[in-house]
């Protein structure tokens, strides 16, 4: 059944890994990788649309801290400890915080924003940011070949590739519905809180 969407797959693969990591990152390049197995899509483009993807995704937060700033940031009441983190962490070591932005799990878009809003410099944050993304697209495009050709060659079952691509996105998409649902329900308590 994958091998009727392989046109589809040729065509839109590498930007719906670019988009994939604009947004979140490691699902895009794990269903990259799968394509890749199959010889749909090549390893070494999916790690360069996970590259830009994520660049593009970091600096658009960068620039919106920087625009927006600190007044935007206390109004997001569940950003506020988070951003609180971020900026201790800079204070101590922007180029470490700016480095491991990728890696900041639970706080992945919310350390460029704050970066931007503490005034980082922005030719800093774009090649240190972009090294980080480097390093990461690289990782995650190994670390996604590794389990796509375990999946493959443990296949046994002629579906089995298109259960963990379910598998994948299911859980992608429960995160994503519930970390928006966490961030309407915190916006509405506030509010409620307000009144």
């Amino acid at each position: 059944m994958l091998d009727e969407l392989r046109p589809l797959i040729e065509t839109y693969g590498y930007l719906a890994v670019g988009v994939g990591c604009f947004f979140e990152g490691e699902t895009a390049v794990i269903l990259g990788a799968f394509a890749a197995v199959r010889d749909y899509l090549t390893m070494p483009g999916i790690v360069a649309a996970a590259f830009v993807g994520t660049v593009i995704g970091d600096n658009i937060w960068f620039w919106l801290g920087r625009r927006l700033g600190r007044p935007f940031l206390m109004r997001r009441r569940h950003w506020r400890r988070k951003s609180r983190r971020v900026e201790l962490m800079a204070r101590r070591h922007s180029t470490v915080t700016i480095l491991s932005v990728r890696f900041l799990y639970g706080l992945r878009s919310v350390t460029p924003f704050v970066l931007g809003a503490s005034r980082v410099h922005p030719l800093k944050f774009l090649l240190l940011e972009s090294l980080s993304a480097a390093v990461w697209a690289l990782l995650m495009g190994w670390l996604a070949w590794l389990v796509a050709l375990a999946a493959r060659s443990a296949a046994t079952a002629e579906n089995l590739e298109w259960y963990l691509v379910a598998a994948v996105l299911a859980v992608a998409a429960a995160i994503w519905i519930g970390y928006f649902l966490i961030g309407w329900l915190r916006t509405r308590n506030a509010q409620r809180s307000i009144e």
